[in-house]
């Protein structure tokens, strides 16, 4: 994650094998040469490798370690998956990263966010910083375990889609809201952005009949609640259950003032019989009192192969000789 105010980036690693670690460095970076400078390497959780009692972060189920900055703190929260032995230490953790002015960084204590099952997110774009509403939010799908290590699969616990708004401090972070949006869960695909043209946020998933879908949500600060717009329905069986080889990735992309989104396309699967590849479409949100977004029937090919939600990043350039376009590797 990039920090403007100070040119330096957050780089986020987790390591297998014998070391079941979750891993950073700050990065330097001289915006006249492009040239970077990397910190020491931070060991921000040593875990085992679902044996023992401490779980492991992992990066498989669509979902990245991703640190998200937020200028209106300073800090960056970061966000990881963890696995664990009978599910009992799996789920969705935080942790709040400051002292990011030199070379090297501090971190707050790790919180579950969610805990006991997987959590399923787009990549690294399950988590967006709120512009001036010093907020985040971050959006996944749980799939819930009971204590014994069966599946839970009841309407009234915590299986299903998640939104949570966060609140970030000097070293921790606070969960404001919760809300959960329906009983079910698709894997590997959950995004959100957020769309500082109108004001809102912009979330993408899947239904558990494997169709596409896209809404705006409208943060109302003094009522402290969320209005969540029509979902509109952009894709019809575009993937496997919405599994790790489907995903759409929602980015806003300023200098276009539309919502990117970057999404996979399974031909086996795809309605509209659109080859199988990496596709980029554009969407325009509405705010005021309509809260509607539109979805360009267009799509640009990328690549023409499928690819998980863990082979794609995309952003865009702010300066220099690539200023106002949108990077998608």
């Amino acid at each position: 994650s990039y920090n403007p105010d100070t040119s330096k980036a957050l780089l986020m690693w987790s390591e297998g094998n014998s070391e079941w670690s979750l891993n950073g460095a700050m990065v330097t970076i001289n915006t006249t040469t492009g040239a970077l400078t990397v910190g020491s390497a931070v060991e921000f959780f040593s875990g085992d490798n679902g044996s023992g009692s401490d779980g492991y972060p992992h990066w498989n189920a669509g979902l990245y370690p991703t640190a998200t900055y937020d200028t209106n703190v300073d800090r960056y929260f970061v966000t990881y998956g963890m696995n664990g032995n009978a599910y009992n230490h799996a789920g969705l953790k935080g942790f709040v990263c400051y002292n990011n002015t030199g070379t090297s960084i501090s971190s707050g204590s790790h919180s579950f966010i969610r805990e006991n099952g997987y959590v399923y997110g787009a990549g690294n774009y399950y988590v967006t910083a709120m512009g001036a509403e010093n907020k985040m939010a971050v959006t996944y799908f749980h799939r819930a375990y009971g204590s014994g290590g069966s599946e839970d699969t009841g309407t009234s616990g915590n299986r299903g889609y998640w939104t949570h708004l966060i609140t970030v401090a000097a070293s921790s972070f606070t969960i404001t809201l919760s809300y959960k949006h329906m009983n079910d869960h698709a894997e590997g695909n959950a995004g959100i952005t957020w769309d500082e043209g109108v004001d809102r946020l912009v979330q993408t998933y899947n239904e558990s009949d494997s169709h596409a879908h896209i809404r705006v949500c409208q943060w109302d600060s003094s009522a402290g609640e969320i209005t969540f717009g029509t979902a509109t329905e952009y894709e019809t069986a575009a993937g496997d259950n919405g599994g790790a080889g489907h995903f759409a990735m929602p980015y806003y992309w300023a200098a276009a003032g539309k919502v990117a989104i970057v999404q996979s396309v399974t031909s086996t699967q795809d309605a509209s019989a659109t080859a199988q590849g990496l596709y980029l479409r554009l969407a325009t949100a509405t705010g005021g009192g309509t809260n509607t977004i539109a979805v360009s029937s267009n799509r640009t090919l990328l690549y023409n192969a499928r690819l998980s939600s863990t082979e794609v990043c995309i952003y865009e350039f702010t300066a220099g000789n690539l200023d106002d376009k949108l990077i998608v590797t």
